[in-house]
């Protein structure tokens, strides 16, 4: 994972917790390297002093493919089918191992996320939702989510004690009932979207 996340656009070089993943047998830096050599090996050094300057906002990895996949944005007008819906079973080993001590390090970012927000401006309005997903798919993993549904909203119950937020669980929303909503168990399609989109309105 830590490769593919790299691969496609999360290009980053302080290492986290990736001394701790098991699956990639080699050291951070020479990742790093790798990374560099496949992505940036046709520029010169005169290419990217030009890049700098002329851009304020600079991004060490760019995928214009990644960041904008206009041929498939027809796709999001199809429907979930049946089929999808049966064989949807989605409990990846981020659901199923629980990490504390990236728990409590997300924690403690979310944190400071929201303090220096309001250190911008006490009066900004924060609002955190859980979004809704297709209730024959939350039936199917409610027993790996709940747990963690639990969790989160625990750590919101916390957090609220210090910084002013609000915080609305949409996870049973009335969209989550209707199929015409979805492009598959957990996305909405382009109607369902504009339908959310309109909730949100009246719900801000």
């Amino acid at each position: 994972m830590a490769y593919l996340y790299y691969s496609i656009g999360g290009f980053h070089k302080h290492p986290h917790h990736f001394d701790k993943n098991p699956f990639i047998h080699m050291p951070f830096e020479n990742l790093i390297y790798q990374i560099l050599n496949d992505k940036f090996g046709a520029f010169t050094d005169q290419n990217i002093k030009l890049w700098n300057n002329l851009f304020e906002v600079k991004k060490e990895l760019m995928n214009a493919r990644f960041y904008s996949n206009y041929p498939e944005l027809h796709t999001r007008n199809k429907i979930v089918s049946e089929r999808e819906i049966e064989e949807y079973n989605y409990h990846p080993s981020n659901v199923m191992k629980h990490f504390s001590d990236t728990m409590a390090e997300n924690e403690q970012i979310f944190r400071m996320i929201l303090k220096k927000a309001k250190e911008w401006n006490p009066n900004m309005r924060i609002i955190i939702l859980q979004m809704p997903m297709l209730r024959e798919g939350w039936e199917r993993s409610k027993q790996y989510y709940e747990p963690w549904k639990a969790e989160f909203e625990s750590i919101m119950n916390r957090l609220k004690k210090e910084v002013d937020f609000e915080y609305f669980d949409l996870t049973k929303h009335a969209l989550s009932e209707e199929r015409s909503n979805w492009y598959d168990v957990e996305h909405l399609n382009y109607l369902g979207a504009l339908r959310f989109t309109d909730y949100l309105n009246g719900l801000l």
